[in-house]
């Protein structure tokens, strides 16, 4: 929970109350609030430090999420992704480095991209099961996986669009 510049976490409810306690990292801080019935926030032990310990949570957070995003829907180079954000981010980039950064992206990266197969059957088995995994102007690309008389394996890939434009 957010409230005046500051994190929260939940410390519990009781009677209705919702209790939060400082949720700020590396930093010992007692502060509290409580959030009543009627959605009205009671400041309790103050925080002990400053605001500014918190803009950068939320500065390095934001940070990381562009930089996850990007991994995931893109197949740019993560460092090139990385520093592109670098430099429309100079400040996160202090708090947020490369190489930490690079673990986070390269997870997201997983989970989006297939892992290459290891043959070309392989390859043609893939594509087979996933028709729409390769486009070209929201056509389907891939076309077919040909067989030679010598047990060659070959990959067809054509785009009907740009094929009927010659």
């Amino acid at each position: 929970m957010e409230h005046e510049g500051f994190s929260y976490k939940s410390n519990g409810v009781k009677n209705n109350v919702n209790y939060y306690i400082c949720s700020c990292p590396n930093v010992t801080c007692k502060a509290t609030i409580k959030r009543k019935i009627d959605g009205s926030i009671v400041l309790g032990k103050p925080h002990t430090h400053d605001l500014s310990i918190n803009e950068e949570r939320i500065t390095k957070i934001n940070f990381r999420k562009t930089l996850v995003d990007r991994a995931a829907g893109e197949t740019t180079l993560l460092k090139i992704i990385y520093d592109e954000e670098t430099i429309r981010n100079p400040d996160a980039a202090n708090i947020y480095t490369w190489p930490t950064a690079e673990s986070s992206m390269r997870r997201a990266r997983r989970k989006n991209v297939p892992v290459l197969p290891a043959t070309l059957n392989a390859l043609g088995e893939t594509l087979d099961e996933n028709q729409n995994l390769v486009k070209c102007n929201n056509h389907q690309f891939y076309q077919e996986c040909i067989v030679d008389d010598l047990g060659k394996c070959h990959i067809m890939f054509a785009c009907p669009e740009v094929v009927n434009k010659i």
